[in-house]
């Protein structure tokens, strides 16, 4: 390790936060790059856990540096200097368990404090994000990270910062190719970022159409529980406010009603059908908003030519269901259906 990079006064007895965050630093570094077998590893994971406890006590107010008001800011931007959230998330499977959740909770109470780390993040997102999305060693360290990730989204120039398709795409990656406890935990990262009400999250719902109906159609050939859940997703995404050039592209697309009846009449999952119905209904209700501009559309027009067929199977579709919301709308699409005309 080149301890030139940290200057002298981080080995010098620590008088500041800033060379005792920077001693952290050298320490992590140097722990990390020695062998377990190495006779050099225990003096050097005492010295990390020396100044790890002493990182610790400063921000916690434990430590007379911790009367220093600029105490937490030097620790930040030493963090933020040395590339340590990078080198962090990169490394974690070289900390035992607890330890890993001990350095994910000081950046996160770091985060609270001061803006450095929140700039750094965002300028490195992909070399902070992405390992923390796919750090499979184990399921426990997986899940520690998703909910690490999930804090993160929780500061709102870190969650515009992850709306990127790369991110996007690594969670539906995680979720399709992983086993369910750490697919599942990918999800619920996934619905935070383009399921909620931000408008960031609709900008960029609008903006990348293809890829984000790409990506749920891909967990809709995976398993029951992901088309479920990425049909609701979709539902969600289709009726929030702010959506409204993606529901447009999605409500034209004759693929997209095609694949959506087919569901209904196919799939061997009544919650899937219930699923299907819901986006039928949007589809079909927007189609009759646009009036006389939807009669030129290939959906109108498949829609318009089975319309018999149509009528005749809602009227036998979850005939055994009781919840009168649905069957009010069940009766709402047929009679929808039984109003549309050729011009």
């Amino acid at each position: 390790m080149d301890r030139e990079k940290y200057g002298p006064a981080a080995f010098r007895a620590n008088k500041s936060a800033r060379a005792n965050a920077q001693r952290f630093c050298y320490e992590t570094r140097h722990l990390i790059s020695l062998s377990s077998n190495s006779p050099e590893f225990r003096k050097a994971h005492s010295s990390f856990e020396k100044y790890f406890d002493r990182i610790l006590k400063i921000i916690q107010g434990d430590h007379k540096l911790s009367k220093k008001p600029e105490s937490i800011d030097e620790i930040t931007a030493v963090l933020a200097e040395d590339d340590f959230p990078a080198f962090l998330v990169s490394n974690l499977t070289n900390f035992d368990f607890e330890t890993a959740k001990e350095l994910l909770n000081l950046i996160s109470r770091l985060l609270s404090n001061g803006n450095s780390l929140e700039f750094y993040i965002c300028r490195h997102i992909d070399r902070v994000i992405i390992p923390l999305i796919t750090s499979y060693s184990t399921a426990e360290l997986f899940l520690l990270c998703g909910q690490f990730l999930r804090d993160l989204l929780q500061n709102p120039t870190i969650f515009r910062a992850c709306l990127t398709v790369e991110i996007l795409s690594t969670l539906v990656r995680t979720a399709i190719d992983m086993p369910f406890e750490i697919g599942s935990d990918a999800l619920d990262t996934m619905k935070i970022l383009i399921e909620c009400e931000k408008p960031v999250a609709a900008e960029f719902i609008n903006e990348h159409y293809v890829e984000v109906l790409q990506s749920l159609y891909s967990l809709c050939d995976k398993d029951y529980y992901c088309k479920r859940q990425a049909l609701s997703i979709l539902y969600n995404i289709l009726t929030r406010s702010g959506t409204g050039d993606f529901k447009d592209q999605y409500v034209v697309g004759e693929e997209n009603l095609k694949y959506v009846m087919m569901l209904i009449r196919a799939d061997d999952s009544a919650q899937v059908k219930m699923e299907a119905f819901h986006l039928f209904m949007v589809i079909l209700k927007r189609l009759v908003e646009l009036g006389r501009d939807a009669h030129k559309l290939p959906a109108y027009k498949i829609l318009l030519k089975n319309k018999d067929r149509l009528v005749k199977f809602f009227e036998k579709f979850q005939k055994d269901k009781k919840d009168e919301e649905f069957v009010n709308e069940r009766n709402q699409a047929i009679m929808i259906i039984q109003g549309l005309q050729a011009r």
